[in-house]
């Protein structure tokens, strides 16, 4: 039987789930999780209390962000522009391509949810889930008052299949090191003619210190990612560059950074532009927003596309 419409639901005895770690339950259609733990499937059949933080597995050690990283995105992402810009991107794709009036309360997972500022938004109009490997991100989230959210590895995700009628993973899939397994994944959690919504960092030549800090494994080129989705298995709704006006500016400092001697940890590239720089520069993307809603770019520092997943014939 199909997954009922008002919550997806956790998988039993699927070995894959190795990685599970901890589940935030915070309404009652979560009552019954069934969550692969390390003793076997440790199953919750009484109503947890809103919020409770229930410990199903150690820790896995993969590293994701550096804490202080989430810290700084955390305080960063309600005002900055490249966090602000890249919202109103994805908000107009969504629903351009997801429309709400088309699918009421439509689940939608976010993998790689971070600090949860997309997940707060997109929890409005959606019944929005939230999954990512670090506590210290969904605490982060917690905070915003998201309550549907997991502790697992994105290479092992804890929902059984079609779950989901979209999934997110907005500047995750660099971080996977089997990035078509990955795909693969969220393939299987979404139902037919579900969308999946992505975006990577583009060009590997601008690799810099903020990829580092970030444990990013790879920058992606065009066919590089197109390759990650194979013509059986998706319809390519859309495939575009974003954040093209920024595009130039970035690529002149970073190449000139490579040439200059380097003290110190590497760092992310998110520190907050001045008042009116960080002005013009939001302004500019949600301009740009508008534009990439309906036309594709031809060069940017990231690449974002929109698939669908096709039916096989055993699903049809």
């Amino acid at each position: 039987d199909p997954p009922p419409r008002d919550g997806a639901k956790f998988p039993q005895g699927r070995e894959s789930l190795a990685n599970v770690g901890d589940v935030l339950v915070g309404d009652d259609q979560h009552s019954n999780l069934n969550l692969k733990g390390a003793g076997g499937c440790a199953s919750l059949n009484r109503r947890p209390a809103a919020g409770t933080l229930f410990k199903v597995e150690k820790e896995t050690s993969s590293r994701g962000v550096e804490p202080e990283e989430y810290q700084s995105m955390f305080e960063l992402e309600d005002r900055h522009w490249w966090f602000q810009g890249r919202l109103a991107l994805v908000r107009r794709i969504l629903s351009r391509y997801a429309p709400v009036e088309s699918e009421p309360r439509a689940r939608l997972l976010d993998i790689g949810c971070g600090t949860g500022m997309f997940l707060q938004r997109a929890g409005i109009q959606r019944t929005a889930f939230g999954l990512d490997l670090s506590r210290q991100a969904l605490r982060f989230t917690r905070s915003r008052g998201v309550e549907r959210l997991v502790c697992a590895d994105s290479q092992a995700i804890p929902f059984r299949p079609d779950s989901f009628d979209i999934v997110t993973a907005f500047d995750v899939i660099e971080h996977v090191e089997a990035d078509r397994i990955f795909v693969g994944g969220v393939r299987e959690i979404l139902r037919p003619g579900g969308i999946f919504l992505a975006t990577v960092p583009a060009h590997p030549y601008l690799w810099s210190g903020h990829d580092e800090a970030l444990h990013h494994k790879r920058r992606y080129r065009w066919n590089q990612f197109n390759s990650l989705f194979g013509d059986g298995d998706w319809i390519k709704r859309r495939m575009t560059y974003t954040f093209a006006g920024i595009y130039p500016i970035a690529a002149v400092v970073r190449s000139a950074r490579r040439l200059l001697p380097h003290r110190g940890n590497p760092a992310a590239d998110t520190q907050l532009t001045g008042g009116s720089v960080n002005g013009l520069l939001l302004a500019w993307h949600r301009l740009e927003a508008v534009w990439t809603e309906r036309f594709d770019l031809p060069f940017g520092l990231s690449i974002m596309t929109v698939r669908e997943k096709r039916p096989r014939r055993s699903d049809s």
